[in-house]
């Protein structure tokens, strides 16, 4: 097991230093994101598959074994179900579905990828703080190999995902960034699934929230232009322009 410590600042260093165990080795790093912290793990790892487990996950066992154990030698990708525990405390079952090449949704901690692959495509793009997950799927997946990607029915994760509550402002900018690098490099791919105004809408409300209405208002034109368009696009798109309603709508 590989522990990268991406420069906390909470004590994670010195938690990881007590742990006594030769199968379990410490990395650490300047302040770089998640995706460079990964990254540099898959480099470092020597296993021929590799799992990602962020700070606030769990996983279940049998974990990994469940999920690679005699996947053949051309799959790059096995996926997993995972669990998420609310704020209410319930626990709701999330299972993942694949749509061309794209997993939905692929959350770090429920596949497992084939390290010759991941380091074949580069890994994980750095400049990416948000859906880094999906992007590697569609890297991976885009030769359209039917046996490239396996997705298997048991449960590998459980997390609790209080990100947008606890930095609203935070997660926003980052759908922001990740929704322009989307629309420059996967649009077609977006379209093909359907999903060119969901990504859309959700980088509209984003920019609301932030108060940036004339990004929102490009967002949110884009959904109702695609195909796949619902009307709540066209009426979050008109409200960006009515000042008393768009304050009450998106609050920051």
């Amino acid at each position: 097991m590989l522990v990268v410590d991406d420069g906390s600042d909470d004590g994670t260093g010195a938690v990881v230093a007590e742990v006594e165990d030769d199968r379990v080795t410490v990395l650490a790093q300047p302040p770089s994101g998640v995706s460079a912290a990964r990254n540099l793990g898959a480099r470092s790892a020597v296993s021929e598959w590799l799992v990602f487990l962020d700070a606030d996950d769990v996983l279940l066992a049998p974990g990994v074994t469940a999920l690679v154990d005699g996947a053949p030698s051309s799959t790059k990708l096995v996926c997993g179900s995972s669990e998420r525990i609310d704020r209410d405390g319930a626990t709701h079952a999330t299972h993942p579905v694949l749509e061309g090449p794209i997993v939905r949704p692929l959350l770090a901690g429920s596949f497992a990828v084939r390290r010759s692959a991941f380091l074949g495509i580069g890994g994980y793009d750095i400049e990416l703080p948000f859906s880094e997950n999906t992007d590697l799927s569609i890297r991976l997946l885009a030769d359209r190999s039917s046996d490239a990607v396996e997705i298997r029915p048991v449960t590998t994760l459980r997390r609790t995902d209080d990100a947008r509550r606890n930095r609203p402002s935070e997660y926003s900018e980052k759908i922001l960034v990740a929704a322009d690098h989307f629309f420059a490099t996967h649009a077609e791919v977006l379209a093909e699934i359907g999903a060119t105004a969901q990504y859309a809408a959700t980088a509209g409300v984003a920019a609301a929230r932030l108060r940036r209405w004339q990004q929102a208002r490009r967002f949110f034109a884009t959904a109702t232009r695609s195909r796949d368009r619902r009307p709540s696009d066209v009426a979050r798109l008109l409200v960006t322009f009515v000042p008393v309603v768009r304050e009450r709508v998106w609050r920051p």
